[in-house]
């Protein structure tokens, strides 16, 4: 994977609660998707597979040697003779003779084919898991985004049902309006904040996800 030396969009939906000023950044999901092509333990796992793999397929090619069987062997002789006498004559002759089973050699070719093959499977699920990973990404991401607009929005109807409600509660402690009118507005507001808190919950569940999904955290992209 390439540096990344800079993100070229940045996606800011800021979240103003009662009290609390909190703005929350979201990478672009080009950023997003490198770096979980990257570091997902998804992909990860798929490539150590392919490793092993790999590796099965360099033992597979040292099996054959198992096979083979040295043998040395040494003939000692003593006399020889010639037409007219047998004379006494030291010597020696020294051999090696290999030894190898034929099954063992014709197979090998089966065997090393089967790991040639298993490591271009673990690929094929290599690129079909990155295949996934985009497409939950894509999900992921898209998910994060309404629900923070959501999560906008409804603090927006925080806000304005809080200013009605202090407003009707100046409104009844001057008697312009009765104590069902303030319950009212109270309910309004009530109702609003938890819409809120249930917004910005489903926010952090889809921002928390897209962490998992790409095994790195939003504050180091």
């Amino acid at each position: 994977m390439k540096k990344i030396c800079c993100v070229c969009f940045i996606l800011t939906l800021g979240l103003i609660t009662p009290g609390i000023s909190q703005e929350i950044i979201l990478p672009s999901i080009e950023v997003i998707m490198d770096v979980a092509l990257e570091y997902s333990p998804l992909v990860k796992t798929q490539e150590a597979s392919i490793h092993g793999q790999e590796a099965d397929l360099k033992r597979n090619g040292k099996l054959w040697l198992q096979s083979l069987q040295l043998q040395v062997g040494s003939q000692y002789t003593t006399y020889t003779s010639n037409e007219n006498a047998v004379l006494p004559i030291f010597g020696a002759q020294t051999g090696v003779m290999v030894r190898f089973s034929i099954y063992d050699f014709v197979s090998r070719k089966n065997i090393m084919d089967k790991s040639r093959w298993a490591i271009e499977e673990a690929k094929f699920r290599t690129d079909q898991q990155r295949v996934v990973i985009r497409q939950l990404v894509v999900h992921a991401y898209q998910q994060a985004v309404l629900n923070q607009e959501l999560m906008k929005v409804t603090n927006e109807r925080v806000q304005a049902a809080i200013s009605h409600q202090e407003m009707a509660d100046r409104e009844f402690k001057s008697g312009d309006i009765p104590l069902s009118e303030l319950s009212r507005v109270t309910q309004i507001a009530g109702q609003a904040k938890t819409e809120l808190a249930k917004a910005k919950a489903e926010f952090y569940e889809a921002y928390y996800q897209l962490e998992v999904l790409i095994g790195k955290k939003m504050t180091e992209l």
